[in-house]
């Protein structure tokens, strides 16, 4: 399958159709620079898709034996200079894009009719657009079926839990794929900034997703080359140049250009001169909650207010419309939806980092997750790990708590032989304090008794001199007056 070209002017009524502003259609030219593609070698099979700009036949290379997808500028348009430059520019731009995420170009030229056209791979799946719509889908069928079987008996109940374990990880295997079709998609809209190429309608209906895991970005009709920082230029790939660019815009200032369900405020507000990476991010952002939700940021039929929405970052959280969508992913989602340009994500591969880490069960850069978040994120990243820890602690309990019963029984003897030892140490300090009072107290009874002893000792003397002295009075008195006293007894010797 390969989408059509959207390049048709919007109804009031769908918001997703694209918005191409009116070009001249008086003036008539031709072509004649582009090699002629032989009929010879792309043969028509069969009419695949039409729209606004060109149309797109499913045709044979009879050269590789290949089917591929052979667009051509509707006639109508074909007499027009203006249109033939956009589809040719649409071409050029698309073919000079290498990269595995952008569908490849065979060839381009000019066909009998004169009329341009491309040769590009023919793409067989479906758009990112009818993947997700088929995964909200299939979700909501099976959430309706459960809650319709009734219970019954207790191996039908776990029959029934089986089989929502089983759809769970079917669901979130599905929104992986999607999430990596994504990331793709960045990668390749990274690879045309660096180019300095915008797209400029990037949408699920613009990506398409081959049966084998292809993801190509597609429709790149209004895609328009932006003025890179000098820095830039001299560090990235070299810029494309469409041949024959004449540094004028077929857009001009004031003008709607691109899909209003997946367009920035910035052309929304008819600002065309500004755009930039950040404008195509804000489209891949609107992809990213589609494929969350299951349904545009913003719904409204009138084109005029859904514009005017847009313009003032007005769209519910996702988290709002389907709360079963993870926070981080509602984080990464509104930073690149966010209604400046530089609050966004700065380039389309840090948008692709962060929806990488999300896949990856590592914390993104566009949230600061609590710390109950973060707990269980660890544990859940490292839910093998705590598994093993788990069945070793069961194993090794009965050694582990001998061995943390002997280590508390080892620390509580320790702490009772340093307590006894500091009791014994308290009651030697004790003890050596009492001997030394002790001692202190006999000797000042020992001081205590010796004045004791001298104090008896001179009473005694005292008293001996008393009694002396009263018998020597005694002895006075007897002498008679007028007789001389005897001498003293050492004369008298």
């Amino acid at each position: 399958m390969f989408p059509g070209d959207q390049d048709s002017l919007p109804s009031t009524t769908d918001p997703t159709a694209p918005t191409v502003p009116p070009i001249d259609v008086s003036a008539s030219a031709s072509d004649d620079s582009l090699p002629r593609i032989p009929l010879t070698r792309y043969r028509p099979l069969r009419f695949h898709a039409k729209g606004g700009l060109g149309e797109v036949h499913l045709a044979r290379d009879e050269e590789c034996h290949r089917e591929v997808a052979l667009k051509t500028i509707q006639a109508e348009r074909a007499g027009n200079e203006a249109w033939r430059e956009r589809f040719l520019r649409e071409a050029e731009i698309t073919a000079r894009l290498e990269h595995p995420n952008v569908v490849p170009v065979y060839g381009m030229g000019v066909g009998a009719d004169g009329r341009p056209c491309y040769a590009m791979q023919f793409i067989s799946g479906e758009t990112l657009h009818e993947a997700v719509q088929r995964f909200h889908a299939d979700q909501a069928e099976r959430g309706a079926a459960l809650r319709a079987r009734p219970l019954g008996r207790l191996r039908a109940l776990f029959t029934e839990i089986g089989q929502v374990k089983r759809d769970r990880t079917e669901r979130a295997l599905a929104r992986r794929q999607l999430l990596a079709h994504l990331i793709a998609v960045c990668n390749a809209v990274a690879y045309a900034h660096s180019r300095g190429i915008i797209h400029r309608d990037l949408k699920p209906q613009n990506v398409m997703l081959g049966k084998y895991g292809e993801t190509l970005v597609v429709d790149w009709g209004l895609a328009r080359v932006f003025r890179r920082p000098p820095a830039e230029r001299r560090t990235s790939e070299d810029s494309l140049i469409p041949t024959g660019e004449k540094g004028q815009e077929l857009t001009h200032s004031g003008q709607v250009v691109g899909t209003p369900a997946y367009m920035s405020p910035e052309p929304a507000a008819g600002h065309l001169v500004a755009l930039g990476p950040a404008s195509d991010i804000y489209s891949l952002g609107a992809t990213l909650y589609f494929l969350l939700t299951g349904q545009p940021p913003i719904r409204e039929a009138n084109v005029a207010l859904l514009l005017a929405k847009v313009q003032a970052g007005e769209f519910p959280p996702p988290r709002k419309v389907k709360r079963t969508v993870s926070r981080g992913l509602e984080a990464i989602c509104r930073k690149a939806m966010a209604l400046r340009p530089e609050d966004r994500y700065a380039k389309a591969e840090d948008l692709a980092g962060d929806i990488s880490r999300w896949l990856a069960d590592e914390r993104v850069m566009a949230w600061r997750e609590p710390m109950a978040e973060r707990v269980e994120r660890l544990s859940r990243k490292h839910s093998r790990y705590l598994a093993g820890l788990t069945v070793a602690f069961v194993l090794l309990s009965p050694l582990v708590g001998f061995t943390v019963e002997h280590f508390i029984r080892e620390y509580d003897e320790s702490l009772l032989r340093e307590e006894n030892n500091r009791l014994h140490e308290k009651v030697i300090r004790q003890t050596e304090m009492t001997i030394s009072a002790l001692e202190a107290q006999l000797e000042a009874q020992s001081e205590a008794n010796a004045l004791k002893h001298r104090i008896m000792m001179m009473e005694e003397k005292q008293a001996l001199l008393d009694k002396t002295l009263q018998e020597q009075i005694r002895q006075n008195k007897a002498i008679p007056p007028n007789k001389p006293l005897p001498p003293p007894a050492n004369e008298r010797d």
